[in-house]
């Protein structure tokens, strides 16, 4: 009966694919229609699982991946936006280079830090060569 088929077919589909007597469907199918149509169905039954499963994995990981580099972004984004961290690797970097230089400029480095900067002193900033 139709009924009893779609049960066969719903408990085939999670692995129990055996008769009410408990022998295998596999071996009515070659006792009643040879290898092929058994090699066939085992074929057919194979491809569907390895590839159905293959392609909900790959599902699975695209969706993994583009969220990871979304986040990504945006913590890239929220650093580059932070503007005490640029100021505070600004005046990190500005040291190296007045000390690369020898620079007079160095025992005023403090007032530089603090934001008072007078207009000789952003005039001799501007001048100097590294």
């Amino acid at each position: 009966s139709v009924p009893r088929a779609m049960l066969t077919v719903f408990r085939c589909s999670f692995g129990d694919c055996s008769t009410d007597q408990g022998t295998p469907i596999f071996e009515h199918v070659t006792e009643s229609h040879g290898w092929f149509w058994s090699f066939f169905f085992c074929a057919f039954l194979f491809m569907i699982i390895v590839g159905l499963g293959n392609v909900i994995g790959a599902i699975f990981v695209q969706a993994t991946l583009a969220s990871s580099a979304k986040l990504a972004a945006r913590k890239q984004d929220a650093r580059l936006e932070d503007d005490t961290r640029w100021s505070t690797n600004f005046m990190v970097f500005f040291r190296s280079l007045l000390v690369y230089a020898e620079s007079d400029l160095l025992p005023e480095l403090d007032d530089i830090m603090d934001g008072s900067c007078s207009d000789s002193l952003l005039e001799q900033m501007l001048a100097m060569e590294f």
